[in-house]
């Protein structure tokens, strides 16, 4: 059991990190569609970004709670206090780091998107 608890764990990680990845693109892709643009991030401001991290992390959450039919309310309320620290951090490093080099670097904010990724990852119990 343990092994398949880990599993998921991966699983569920990776494809936040695949959806979140993918959703920096699909509101070009969708030719600026609103609907798209509510859950995606319409312009490249830090703000907007952190719509890769909510959504992905909040529908692998229901998913995890679907699949794996946890009862009460531990679960759900670790998960969200591991989003709302992800999303936290996601300003807080970009601001810090850009405010002390005076620019951003690319390869750091990406980096930060897939650190914050690890706050909203379940973990094996």
């Amino acid at each position: 059991m343990g092994r398949r608890r880990d599993f998921r764990c991966l699983a569920g990680f990776l494809a936040t990190t695949v959806l979140g990845t993918a959703a920096h693109f699909l509101y070009a892709w969708s030719g600026g569609s609103p609907l798209v643009g509510a859950f995606c991030p319409v312009n490249e401001s830090v703000w907007e970004h952190m719509k890769l991290l909510f959504f992905p992390a909040m529908g692998c959450t229901v998913i995890q709670l679907a699949v794996e039919r946890m009862q009460g309310g531990a679960v759900p309320a670790a998960r969200a206090l591991g989003v709302t620290a992800g999303l936290a951090a996601i300003p807080a490093l970009y601001y810090t780091y850009s405010g002390i080099l005076g620019f951003h670097v690319l390869g750091v904010d990406i980096a930060i998107f897939y650190l914050c990724l690890l706050y909203t990852s379940p973990s094996p119990r």
